[in-house]
């Protein structure tokens, strides 16, 4: 790209940087002690996180290596598993509201709820860690990012009121200057920077900022609005979708790189893929398309294609895509699972399911290739990939409000297509995954469930 034509996309944009060296005696951004991203854990180590974030990880691959999780989970905790004064409000997705994140070590699950509360909930049992207390004044509209500041949980989320928000350990607002305020609610999810502690993240607004770790804009770039859940590449690229159809490439301190017109507006979180020397970035939109991208220039690249002439019109897609075994899988809103190859975007399999498919995909890459997603229809579904033995190639497990009862519904075991009379509630938030193959997951019916 020419330096004109930066100029001009920027201009286009309308995007303004705010300097760490601004005058008039102003509060300036600083990047002392800032919170740590946590790692992926190593095999047999419980430092770091499998599930820190919407979709896992910084380049938003929704997958987990070394992690085996069963073809046929069982119901082993719920929250709440009792009635509660102050109910919670349903965890719902649009595209990630009110998904789990998973704290150093894998102990706890952050997930925030509608009735304005972030639960932290000890992850072998969903009882709560009443440690932590965040009650914001509206509903919790982002997936946390949980990170670490000193060997302490940092956690980052948005909310309906317009700021995000930085607390510590016990729920209290981090030092120096949060929340950070936007002019409208923040409705997609944060990511933290591998280096130095930003956050960044976009909003209703159209505002896609990079927040230092004092609470102070780095930088604010205009678009509209936000809903994508940015990712980072391999040099620190920031790439996100907003509904002017538009996926944009940042600098990680906020100049444009380039923008890529898709066919219909952005919601769901691109995807970063490295092989080797060369970076490529998957974004799907409302159109039910999906591009493949050169993450260098924004390029579509040669021979990808989907859907293909020979694959039928296909739904709008809310559902972030997940990428592992070659495969990118996501949900459409006529309720069809996909795995298509990440070669030439041909189809590799498709599973019906009986509802809008607006969760996210899980994957789990351990004794088998597992994936876990939850549909409108009430029912968790669990298909190991590429496994011709299985029939039907995946597992149904109807969640519902019944008490647990020694890993059973009131009686009958979850993954009946009832639990006992009451009705399933619908899945719209994307499933988390433990270190220990345990699926974590929230429901409409107010609920989060854990199956291992």
């Amino acid at each position: 790209m020419t330096a004109r034509s930066r100029i001009t996309l920027a201009a286009l944009l309308g995007l303004t940087l705010a300097s760490c060296h601004s005058g008039n005696n102003a509060p300036t951004c600083s990047f002392n002690d800032p919170a740590q991203f946590l790692p992926t854990p190593a095999p047999n180590t419980e430092n770091g996180s499998t599930w820190p974030k919407f979709r896992a990880n910084v380049q938003n691959t929704g997958a987990v290596t070394n992690v085996t999780v069963s073809a046929n989970p069982e119901v082993k905790a719920m929250f709440p598993a009792a009635p509660q004064p102050t109910p919670p409000g349903p965890f719902i997705a649009s595209p990630a509201l009110n998904s789990p994140a998973l704290n150093n070590g894998n102990l706890a699950v952050y997930i925030g709820s509608t009735n304005h509360i972030v639960y932290k909930l000890n992850a072998s049992d969903l009882s709560q860690d009443t440690s932590f207390n965040l009650v914001l004044s509206q509903a919790i509209t982002s997936t946390a990012v949980v990170g670490a500041r000193d060997n302490q949980d940092a956690v980052f989320v948005g909310a309906g009121d317009g700021f995000l928000y930085g607390v510590n350990a016990t729920g209290g607002f981090q030092e120096n200057y949060w929340p950070f305020p936007f002019a409208s609610y923040v409705s997609a999810s944060p990511t933290l920077s591998l280096t130095d502690g930003t956050v960044y993240v976009g909003a209703e607004s159209g505002l896609f900022s990079g927040v230092c770790p004092n609470g102070i804009v780095r930088f604010s770039g205009s678009t509209t609005s936000i809903e994508s859940s940015a990712a980072i590449g391999p040099d620190g690229s920031l790439y996100v979708g907003s509904s002017d159809r538009q996926l944009r490439a940042f600098q990680n301190d906020g100049p444009l790189k380039w923008s890529f017109a898709a066919s219909a507006p952005i919601i769901t979180a691109p995807v970063v893929e490295v092989q080797g020397s060369s970076t490529f970035v998957y974004t799907a939109d409302l159109a039910g398309h999906v591009f493949k991208l050169n993450a260098i220039a924004g390029q579509p690249v040669a021979g990808f294609t989907f859907p293909s002439f020979t694959t039928p019109r296909v739904a709008p897609i809310s559902s972030s895509p997940a990428l592992a075994n070659g495969h990118l899988y996501f949900g459409t809103d006529d309720g069809t699972l996909y795995a298509i190859n990440t070669s030439d975007g041909s189809v590799a399999w498709t599973i019906p399911t009986g509802g809008a498919i607006v969760s996210s995909p899980a994957v789990a890459i351990g004794n088998d290739v597992v994936v876990v997603v939850g549909s409108k229809d009430g029912n968790l579904y669990v298909v190991v990939d590429e496994d011709s033995t299985m029939t039907p190639p995946y597992t149904a497990i109807a969640l519902c409000n019944a008490a647990l009862t020694g890993g059973a519904c009131d009686g009958s075991v979850c993954s009946q297509p009832l639990c006992a009379d009451n009705q399933p509630q619908q899945i719209e938030s994307s499933p988390a995954i433990g270190q220990d193959g345990t699926i974590y997951i929230g429901t409409d019916g107010a609920r989060v469930f854990a199956l291992q």
